[in-house]
């Protein structure tokens, strides 16, 4: 069957069933601005900005004091107002700004999903805990947010300098981070495996990393999809890389509609898209060029590249500004991340094990980290950049 016929019947199966089921979406309705007793599971890991803690009870964003710490999955009940406010016509939240807190039950009864996030979170807030011992802040906290995504810590001026010089996208656990982890682990396995076996040693690395990102749900999306299309690798064939893709997100969004609406989902789908269509050009076009690049890095680059230049038309149009140095800063910073990245791991697994030595290899990642740090300083300073629209 020709390339054309399966796209045409891939999109005449998911257009009306994904309608139908948007249509059938009815978002949660609650009084709003009135004072109401609420009982349920905490569904977000809990995280603390500045001064107050954040976490999700379902649609309901809850506002609070940093103490007590919280955790996904306690059964809570609080009473408090409700502030609505309307994403779009399909999505609704809620927000409760400092209620009255109890705790009901400390930790999920028995054996199942719910559980097993909240272990998966227990272990990633150890793995948290573990790495802001080895570097002073704000270099802990960006390691933190290169190998594990986590941006909660990092201080608000900074991340908006990440924004500002569109690099916010190298510290978000989606797509991007997982073609990272995947690509270097196949880089480094090609010559000793062969090509099939690293390929496979490579969906076995984006499934490593997403538990260890804690398994939520933007890495979760991004792991499946970076999956699919590894799969389709080992097929041989482009054109079965493309359909797979394809076909990975429309059952996404076949299951959860709302995913169209998450950025995390936007983003991760968008990385993907440049790996799976501007990733082979761009490797075509260095090698008619003759360009000589350690394997390492050529990787790092080529795949951080492709992903930057399909997340970035989303960033821009999220964040309503698009940044005339984002070429310079990724220009600059790219080629550095698979370092910071590999030898973030390193330091993260050798402390497990004895401490010194992971000490060791963070302070080999800190002239790394340092300079992403000064470059996006130094790059968000000039204001005149920054095309705000």
């Amino acid at each position: 069957m020709a390339r054309s016929t399966y796209y045409l019947l891939l999109w005449g199966l998911f257009v009306p069933i994904f309608l139908v089921r948007l249509a059938t979406i009815r978002p949660i309705n609650l009084p709003n601005n009135q004072k109401m007793a609420v009982e349920g599971r905490i569904t977000s890991q809990p995280y603390q900005k500045g001064s107050k803690q954040y976490f999700y009870l379902r649609s309901i964003l809850v506002q609070t004091d940093p103490l007590p710490a919280y955790f996904y999955g306690q059964k809570i009940t609080f009473v408090g107002n409700l502030e609505r406010e309307v994403i779009n016509r399909f999505k609704i939240i809620y927000i409760a700004k400092k209620p009255d807190i109890r705790l009901i039950k400390d930790r999920p009864d028995g054996l199942n999903l719910v559980s097993l996030r909240a272990w998966l979170f227990s272990v990633r807030q150890e793995l948290e805990d573990r790495l802001k011992t080895l570097l002073p802040s704000p270099h802990n906290q960006l390691m933190l947010g290169i190998l594990l995504g986590v941006r909660q810590n990092l201080p608000q001026e900074f991340l908006q300098r990440l924004i500002n010089t569109g690099t916010i996208h190298l510290i978000v656990a989606s797509g991007q981070n997982v073609v990272f982890f995947a690509g270097i682990v196949i880089e480094g396995s090609w010559l000793v495996l062969g090509r099939r076996r690293a390929v496979v040693l490579g969906i076995m690395g984006a499934c490593f990393y997403c538990l260890l990102a804690g398994a939520e749900a933007p890495v979760v999306r991004a792991t499946l999809m970076v999956c699919f299309s590894y799969l389709a690798v080992l097929l041989g064939r482009q054109a079965d890389k493309v359909i797979g893709f394809t076909l990975a997100v429309f059952l996404m969004l076949i299951v959860i509609p709302l995913y169209i609406f998450d950025l995390g989902f936007q983003l991760s789908v968008a990385a993907t898209a440049g790996l799976v269509f501007l990733l082979p050009k761009l490797e075509n076009w260095t090698e008619k060029a003759k360009i000589k690049l350690p394997g390492l890095l050529k990787e790092g680059l080529l795949v951080s590249l492709a992903a930057q230049a399909a997340t970035l038309p989303i960033i821009a149009l999220t964040f309503k500004t698009f940044s005339l140095s984002s070429f310079v800063a990724n220009l600059l910073i790219v080629p550095l991340i698979p370092f910071m990245l590999v030898l973030s791991l390193l330091a993260l697994v050798a402390s497990m094990i004895f401490l010194p030595a992971g000490q060791l290899f963070a302070y080999l990642a800190f002239p790394f980290l340092d300079f992403f740090i000064l470059t996006v300083n130094l790059l968000s300073g000039f204001s005149w950049t920054n095309v705000k629209f």
